[in-house]
């Protein structure tokens, strides 16, 4: 990535006031609806990139995906946006989705064929000036997930320690050892996942093992080296 890239980049967002909710929900128009999708797919096909903006409207109200008081039987993603995602990709490949959210994007057709994904969180109101930079390759994005993500509403709660679907029953295992007929049981993006615009090599300069309250207490040292060409961060996990 390079600071010119915003120069070629067809910029899209996905609306929540018409894309973001379901079709007749809260008296949407649905030929506005199909509309806008229209207008994106257009764009997409004359952008060297595209930039999708992805996710919920958090906040009060019926008009808000999530919230306080406003819980979901699903985690994928609002209203048409799927069918935005992929209507994008299928006349360009070229795709950054920036996803923005209370949760993670949970969408395997995503994971399986966009080229790049930025999870955003909430990010605030500064949010769109430091995306912006990641994109284009200003500042690094070293965060590591906090949580698994699930393939599915049905896999939850998954865990980075839990064996999910069948597997969880060590009996099950043998006639089933995929977890579910017609999913794999392992996470999307596993705990700790994480990509970066440069690399760290780990060197381990020391460990002690004591004893503390009767329990054993260990004590790491790690160097860690940045041997790319950019500047940026890491998260050591043990």
């Amino acid at each position: 990535c390079s600071s010119d890239l915003l120069g070629c980049v067809g910029c899209m967002a996905a609306h929540y006031e018409t894309i973001g909710q379901g079709a007749g929900a809260h008296g949407i128009d649905v030929e506005a609806l199909i509309a806008d999708i229209n207008k994106a797919v257009a764009a997409a096909k004359k952008a060297d990139i595209v930039i999708l903006t992805l996710g919920g409207k958090n906040g009060w109200g019926s008009n808000c995906t999530d919230g306080e008081g406003l819980d979901n039987t699903s985690i994928g993603l609002p209203g048409r946006q799927e069918k935005l995602m992929r209507e994008v990709y299928n006349v360009n490949r070229n795709v950054i989705i920036i996803h923005t959210d209370n949760k993670p994007l949970v969408n395997t057709f995503a994971y399986d064929h966009i080229p790049a994904i930025i999870e955003g969180w909430l990010p605030g109101i500064y949010g769109g000036e430091v995306l912006a930079k990641c994109v284009a390759g200003i500042i690094n994005p070293g965060g590591k997930l906090s949580v698994d993500i699930p393939r599915s509403t049905g896999q939850t709660p998954v865990y980075y320690y839990q064996q999910n679907g069948s597997r969880s029953d060590s009996p099950m295992y043998g006639l089933n050892k995929h977890g579910y007929l017609n999913e794999s049981c392992c996470s999307v993006r596993p705990f700790g996942y994480g990509k970066s615009y440069t690399s760290f090599t780990y060197k381990c300069q020391n460990m002690n093992v004591d004893e503390e309250l009767g329990l054993p207490l260990l004590t790491f040292e790690v160097e860690v080296s940045n041997i790319g060409e950019m500047e940026g961060d890491e998260t050591i996990q043990l």
